[in-house]
């Protein structure tokens, strides 16, 4: 998921009906929620929803951050805040923690809501010491799959992983955006002079695929196309992986692109929509992604966006982003070219995305995980939610 702030999460969809559903209370469990966290804004959100609704609703967490501390509980307060009632538990799975057998040992129904759990292969040659939790992640997500009464994916590309894994039923939930990105639109133009601007953002970590964005500055800065000879990279995300933000840097300096490249780390909201504002086109050439907020995020900033056929992408897209079938660096080079400069091509991508923004508003992702509630209530007898669909490029 993105850098976005959970502050956001007061700020949430529209003011939705007092639901009938039997349910009256629904609590949510998550490890934690840091203060630059798409899950847990997700998390806040989806809260916020409930309350509105006439529901009791809690967010649990393994450990507490300073920042967020006075949004969430201690995950040892749930019998005394449980409530009476009608309970249902919320596991949201995106990384390994004691809370989800906490969760699957309560005699309330348990619906899994999976984010996303990225590859051992793409993490562990970076950092060894990480293998034991996303063993654990991997193995919690395996066993789960006979106690969760629905597993719920994010994304169509998530609930196929949860139905291969045995999760029966299974139904699409999306991330709950924060309202501000799907009501608020800030147009595109250029607000800087001098050298067009690709921006990614995200965490830095192999999976994400910084060393690829580099590279297509090199194709871009070799290639005949005035357009991109110039190009630089901003890239926006905590350091996660030392050794491998280290191989970036050699990267950069091996390739003779050190002085195009900028790391801008950890931003806040204001620093984040500044960045989305001084872009020229946003660029994700991540191998693993269950949702991916910041293209949503760019698309909210009016920016274009080329991005990697892989994972839940070009469902999350659906259409607004061009997408490509690899990321060879001259491949997006030329991509990033064509959308610089054809304007009426990037002025159709804008559009597309402000459309898509408002598909995959807050009031869909509600309405998503409601049909969820009322299907485990026994209410309705449908196929699995799906509020997202893959489209093509424009």
């Amino acid at each position: 998921m993105g850098t976005e702030m959970v502050s956001g999460a007061a700020h949430s969809g529209g003011n939705g009906p007092v639901s009938a559903s039997p349910w009256d209370a629904v609590h949510h469990f998550v490890p934690a929620v840091y203060p630059s966290d798409g899950v847990g804004g997700h998390v806040l959100r989806s809260r916020d929803a409930q309350r509105r609704r006439g529901r009791r609703s809690e967010v649990f967490v393994e450990s507490s951050h300073p920042a967020t501390s006075h949004l969430t509980r201690p995950w040892g307060e749930y019998e005394a805040r449980r409530g009476p009632g009608r309970v249902v538990n919320v596991y949201h799975m995106a990384t390994g923690s004691p809370l989800a057998d906490f969760v699957a040992a309560r005699p309330e129904p348990m619906i899994l809501h999976h984010h996303n759990l990225t590859p051992l292969e793409l993490l562990a040659p970076w950092d060894p010491d990480i293998i034991p939790d996303l063993a654990e992640a991997r193995r919690q997500l395996e066993n789960l799959a006979g106690r969760v009464d629905i597993g719920v994916g994010v994304s169509e590309f998530n609930r196929l992983e949860l139905e291969k894994l045995g999760y029966s039923p299974t139904a699409v939930a999306p991330v709950m955006i924060d309202a501000r990105l799907s009501g608020h639109h800030r147009g595109h133009g250029r607000s800087h002079p001098g050298p067009p601007t690709m921006l990614f953002v995200g965490r830095v970590a192999p999976n994400k695929a910084q060393h690829d964005l580099i590279k297509v500055v090199a194709a871009a800065r070799r290639s005949s196309d005035p357009a991109v000879r110039n190009l630089r990279l901003r890239l926006v995300g905590q350091d996660s992986f030392p050794r491998y933000r280290r191989s970036l840097d050699r990267l950069t300096r091996s390739l003779g692109v050190a002085g195009a490249v900028s790391f801008a780390g950890t931003v806040d909201d204001e620093a984040l929509a500044r960045e989305y504002t001084e872009a020229d086109v946003f660029v994700c050439l991540s191998r693993h992604e269950g949702f991916a907020m910041p293209l949503l995020e760019a698309m909210a900033a009016g920016l274009p966006v080329v991005a990697l056929d892989a994972g839940a992408v070009p469902e999350t897209t659906g259409g607004a982003a061009l997408v490509l079938p690899r990321s060879s660096p001259d491949l997006v080079a030329t991509a990033v070219g064509r959308v610089l400069s054809d304007r009426h091509l990037a002025r159709r991508m804008i559009e597309a995305g402000r459309n898509r923004l408002t598909a995959l508003g807050p009031d869909a992702a509600e309405s998503a995980f409601e049909k969820v509630l009322s299907r485990l209530a026994g209410e309705t007898t449908d196929g699995p939610p799906t509020a997202v669909t893959a489209g093509s490029s424009p």
